[in-house]
């Protein structure tokens, strides 16, 4: 079924972009235009260092205005139309609200007039319900340039256009964001974890007047200001792995290892990153030369790219980003002169040069400064919208060396060691030209990985630090380090001569904070990362994000009341390091009971908090990210493993294991957020998913996906038992069967826009794969499932089962003030009221009672992927009950306090139970098992099922899923004596 969108369709445009078709979407490609030259940039902006508060506003919405005119001129269909009065904006929005909005509609009409908002440990809606939002990433693309072709086995312009590239049409094109949407609303996935990569807007340089990217800035303000039309809502991702693409990842910009002084294109030759496209270029090159036949001996494998982490490059870029001024005091850069009016929220105060134009700063102060600068101006555009509810601070960040775990050897329970894994005295010296015996790390088992053997690594005198000629030509805005190697510099390390090799000079060297005026070496104070490095960046970050989504100018450039909220929340995201439990972050009365806890890192954080702080911790089955691979007879609890357990209690068998391994350890995530953060913080995982290339892509040749289903459900299930919502990895239209996301071999995306004769579609979305919205889906059938999206209480449990369809619900009806009271009122005047008040009008309490109503009705989504053309059988106690099929959406309303009177002020909590189910369920679990079976080989079937009738095999399934527990023992019995 093509749902068509939900109004009439926005305006569609790229910035300074030629329209991009799908075909070469999909290809990775896309044709824009921005690549002006430095001087250009000078010449169009003044050369000042503001901090992008109203300057930068007014300045994209004159941009977004102008461009706005020209689309309207240019779309057919399209009428220019004067924006309403406020007064006739609230009115039309009152009577939107009174409208029936479908369950997953996130619109601020939807939800009661209001923005989402924190209540508790929990998101509500205007009404006072709670809301479970689902949705995706969008999108892994979006690490990637457009121009040129960013994906990650290419390397044509990788070096010599990192100043000039394009991300515009990232995650896609404007004029496909009608169908994208579209199709994600047609999901019931309408909570967007939007990626954006500081390079993305910072690529050209750190200096916000001058090269900060506004065309994209622009694009994604255009994009996000669509989403309220589709019901969507989104939070800004700052996204980064390994740093940077530089380096091995995505994220930050190639001229921040300039500034460190650090030569990108000597990368490679010295180990200090992996690069997936001069790795592959490597290999065809062994290749060609190497004997018929012969495998190579250092092969690179799925999810290398982990291990950059732990190289060079990488690691002493979050080192200097997070811990600059305590670990590499001797290195500061020039930049720009900022108004002082308008310096970053708690940046330290500059030395002042000779140059009356530009200062010294420090590099942590440099590159943080940048990056919040960066997002700031994005938050400028579209902090204030509708749709937006706030922003990450980072994406996964990494400690880099602050408490370096030793310099002859990385922490094996927490590092990936795979490929050519040098220890960091290795990696300096391999840094600085000199030759190392490296070893080389495997795959194996029960352990993840072993050496293999060593090779030597030799750059060839070749550094990856800039020369002491090239350092000292650094400009304002283009530091180029100190010459030399940072680290040599700063007393860590020395080449002896005489014995050929690194000696390491300071083994605690990243222990303490090594500034002027710090006291001796025994009374210099110790850093510990998340209280002394991430905390203060994360609440500078949201500081400055929270003020653009206040700005006076919010309201400015919009075409239709929905475009920008009237109120708005600016959330702030928060996550730890992976696979580990944030330490606490509480007032200080706690103090005591945080010193004792033992499942985080030892130490209290005393920096204020952000406002309206959210828990976004990630999790993923690492053992099948690592291995490519799950055989649905074992699942490792890695979780465990890393925290050292015993290995064979952390496995788990068959399916019913894999579903109890996760359930664990996405609770114990569930559970420590609110030991570490409060009560008051509400969870959502922020990233979840698995690899679709398992098992050697067999599937992409069969079309069974069943493997897939088995570890999609069960992780969906797991939060499901947690009551959070999620947003999973990843919604990719661009992915493809032979390079997947186009990032690093990773293959995530939920769908595949690929079309290749020897790709076979998922044969549970055959029926499907003729409608857009569900075309070239993997494992569809689990991840669309009934949820409950507002509740009109406390939700206390609910399930689904993906084989009979069967949903439950449970909650637990709970009085809250009524929160839309105040729209009501703006509807009408009212009379005065004996005794002191106000009674509303005859309209106005028309509207009161109804969105009194509303507060008692909880709103469940049911896929018409599953449910179109069955019938529902719904049972729920004290409810009274609706469907509306076109709004994909069950409404079930309990008993209001106006239903007992004005009077009423207090009644007492009732719980509820709901079961929807489908007519007639054998006869949907007998249409399953033959489905299977015409679009499979006997093979496919199992040994034994593939020889029995399809009723025994339904009956079958029925006992191993525990419908039929009384009969298990029968079952063994019964296949004995059919055979």
């Amino acid at each position: 079924m093509h749902l068509p969108p939900p109004g009439p369709s926005p305006a569609l445009a790229t910035s300074r972009a030629e329209p991009l078709n799908r075909a070469r979407m999909q290809s990775g490609g896309c044709q824009a235009t921005n690549q002006r030259s430095d001087a250009a940039r000078g010449e169009q902006h003044p050369a000042t260092y503001a901090q992008l508060t109203l300057d930068w506003q007014s300045r994209i919405s004159s941009i977004y205005t102008a461009r706005k005119e020209d689309i309207l001129e240019t779309s057919p269909g399209r009428k220019t139309t004067a924006s309403p009065s406020p007064s006739r904006a609230r009115s039309g929005l009152h009577e939107t609200m009174l409208e029936a909005h479908a369950a997953h509609d996130l619109s601020d009409a939807a939800l009661g007039g209001t923005p989402l908002r924190i209540r508790g440990s929990r998101f509500v809606d205007g009404y006072n319900r709670v809301v479970i939002p689902r949705g995706l990433n969008v999108s892994g693309c979006s690490k990637l340039p457009t121009t040129p072709d960013g994906r990650s086995h290419l390397t044509e312009g990788f070096y010599d256009l990192h100043r000039t590239v394009s991300f515009i049409g990232r995650p896609f094109p404007l004029e496909d964001a009608d169908f994208h949407f579209s199709r994600l609303r047609a999901w019931g996935m309408t909570f967007i974890r939007l990626l954006v990569t500081w390079e993305s807007l910072g690529h050209a340089g750190p200096n916000p007047d001058t090269d900060l990217d506004v065309e994209y800035i622009v694009y994604l303000r255009q994009l996000v200001e669509m989403m309220p039309r589709y019901g969507l809502k989104c939070f800004v991702c700052a996204h980064q792995d390994v740093w940077s693409r530089f380096s091995g990842g995505s994220g930050a910009p190639a001229w921040t290892f300039e500034a460190a002084g650090f030569d990108i294109e000597a990368f490679t030759d010295t180990g200090a990153a992996y690069i997936h496209g001069e790795d592959e270029e490597r290999r065809r090159a062994r290749a060609a030369v190497a004997p018929k036949g012969q495998k190579d001996r250092e092969p690179s494998g799925p999810f290398v790219w982990p291990s950059g982490y732990q190289k060079l490059a990488a690691s002493t870029m979050a080192t200097l980003f997070w811990a600059g001024d305590a670990l590499a005091p001797k290195l500061r850069c020039r930049r720009s002169r900022p108004n002082s009016s308008r310096r970053v929220p708690g940046a330290e105060h500059p030395a002042t040069l000779e140059n009356g134009d530009s200062e010294d700063v420090s590099i942590q102060t440099f590159l943080q400064d940048a990056l919040i600068s960066a997002f700031g101006a994005l938050a400028d555009a579209v902090a204030p919208l509708e749709a937006c509810i706030g922003f990450e601070a980072m994406n996964e960040p990494h400690r880099g060396l602050v408490h370096l775990h030793h310099v002859d050897s990385w922490n094996y329970d927490t590092d990936l060691h795979i490929g050519h894994y040098p220890s960091f005295l290795q990696a300096l010296a391999l840094g600085s030209g000199y030759a190392q015996e490296v070893p080389f790390y495997v795959k194996t088992w029960p352990y993840p990985t072993r050496v293999s053997h060593y090779s030597k690594v030799d750059p060839k005198g070749r550094s990856a630090w800039l020369t002491g000629d090239l350092a000292k030509s650094g400009e304002p805005d283009r530091p180029k380090g100190l010459g030399e190697c940072l680290w040599r510099a700063h007393g860590v390390w020395e080449w002896d001569e005489k014995l050929q090799k690194a000696v390491v000079l300071d083994d605690k060297y990243f222990e303490y904070d090594h500034r002027a005026g710090t006291g001796s070496k025994k009374d210099k104070r110790k850093l510990e990362w998340y209280r002394d490095c991430y905390a203060p960046f994360v609440q500078r970050f949201h500081e400055r994000m929270g003020r653009a989504s206040v700005s006076p100018s919010s309201s400015s450039s919009t075409t239709s009341p929905t475009s920008t909220s009237v109120m708005t929340t600016n959330m702030a995201f928060v996550a730890p390091v992976p696979n580990e439990f944030i330490p606490p972050w509480v007032p200080l009365k706690h103090e005591t009971s945080a010193r004792r806890q033992t499942y985080a890192t030892k130490t209290i954080i005393d920096t204020p908090r952000p406002q309206n702080m959210v828990y976004a911790p990630h999790f993923y089955d690492l053992n099948v990210l690592f291995n490519k691979a799950y055989n649905g007879i074992m699942s490792v609890d890695v979780q465990a493993l890393s925290r050292g357990a015993f290995p064979l209690k952390a496995l788990h068998f068959l399916s019913a294991g894999l579903r109890r391994n996760y359930a664990r350890q996405i609770a114990n995530i569930v559970r420590h957020g609110p030991l570490s953060l409060g009560a008051g913080v509400p969870t959502i995982i922020g990233e979840i998913g698995i690899p679709f290339d398992i098992n050697g892509k067999v599937s992409y040749g069969t079309g069974n996906f069943d493997t897939h289903r088995d570890l999609y459900d069960a992780l969906i299930s797991a939060m499901e038992s947690c009551l959070v919502g999620f947003t999973l990895w990843n919604y990719n239209p661009g992915n493809t069967v032979e390079h997947g996301d186009g990032w690093n071999k990773e293959d995530f995306s939920m769908l595949t826009s690929d079309r290749a004769p020897d790709h076979a579609p998922d044969y549970r979305n055959a029926a499907h794969e003729g409608d857009e919205m569900y075309a070239g889906g993997r494992a569809l059938d689990v991840v669309i499932r009934p949820y409950a999206a507002k509740i009109a209480g406390e939700p206390l449990r609910t399930s689904w089962d993906a084989r009979t369809l069967r949903f439950e619900l449970e909650w637990e009806e709970v009085r809250h003030p009524a929160a839309p009271t105040s729209a009501a009122a703006s509807s009408g005047a009212g009379t005065p009221r004996k005794g002191g008040g106000t009674e509303p009008a005859p309209k106005g309490r028309a509207l009161l009672d109804a969105l009194q109503d509303r507060a008692h009705q909880t709103e469940i989504f049911i896929p018409a992927y599953h449910y179109a053309g069955k019938k529902l059988v719904v049972r729920v106690n004290d409810a009274d009950w609706s469907y509306n099929p076109a709004q994909q959406t069950l409404y079930v309303r309990t008993a209001s306090a106006a239903d007992g009177g004005a009077g009423v002020k207090k009644i007492a909590a009732k719980r509820h139970s709901l079961v929807v189910e489908i007519r007639d369920v054998q006869k949907h679990l007998l249409e399953r098992v033959l489905q299977r079976r015409r679009a499979l080989p006997r093979s496919e079937h199992g040994l034994v099922l593939g020889m029995v009738p399809p009723e025994v095999e339904v009956w079958v399934e029925n006992v191993l899923a525990g419908r039929d527990e009384a009969l298990l023992g029968v079952l063994v019995a019964v296949l004995v004596l059919y055979f």
